[in-house]
């Protein structure tokens, strides 16, 4: 009868488990883009009963390099131009959206104020870019409590912006909807492009 124990131990494993994941999380969170970017947030768990502040600034900007004569390596693209791949990525921008959508029922949004500026360096490519962004802008602009906004910059390189808001999340909402987008074709070119951009 061994094999009885073993199994009730797995399942209140499992419920022990499901029970912490139904536990939501509230979150409260303001981050800034400049020069450097600035971050602060307070996790709560447990309604409140356990929490924890977390709060730091790293500089974005690294120092350049001065390249040494005879030696021409291949430099590594910075800034925002290297995330094009990944915008690039085919079906990438209806299947994200989709999953952000799924991820709306696994999220209270309290308040959440974002405001960007943005510019690839040549004009075509950040218009791509706006054209890219503006229907999810219009989508998240929409919910109730949430406001959003993205500025184009058609003469230089640039990405700033500010971000706040208080949500709560409910881990045991939020794991199917990372696991289909995860492993979908679109959802693993759209990682693959991502891994590659940050390298």
């Amino acid at each position: 009868m061994w094999w009885v124990w073993v199994l009730i131990s797995l399942s209140s494993l499992a419920g022990l488990l499901v029970l912490l994941l139904s536990v939501p999380i509230d979150l409260s969170f303001s981050l800034e883009k400049d020069e450097r970017l600035q971050s602060r947030a307070r996790i709560g768990w447990f309604f409140g009963l356990v929490g924890k502040d977390l709060g730091g600034e790293k500089t974005s900007e690294e120092p350049k390099q001065e390249e040494k004569p005879g030696k021409r390596g291949r430099r590594k693209k910075r800034g925002p131009r290297r995330f094009l791949p990944v915008i690039r990525t085919r079906g990438l921008p209806g299947h994200f959206l989709k999953f952000a959508r799924r991820m709306l029922w696994a999220i209270r949004v309290g308040e959440l104020n974002l405001s960007l500026q943005v510019g690839l360096g040549d004009s075509a490519e950040t218009g791509q870019l706006l054209g890219l962004v503006s229907p999810v802008a219009a989508c998240v602009d929409a919910i109730p409590n949430v406001r959003m906004s993205v500025e184009p910059d058609f003469y230089q390189e640039t990405f700033r912006g500010y971000c706040s808001g208080s949500v709560r999340i409910y881990p045991i909402l939020i794991v199917p909807p990372i696991i289909l987008f995860a492993l979908s074709p679109t959802g693993f070119r759209g990682l693959k492009a991502m891994l590659g951009a940050r390298r």
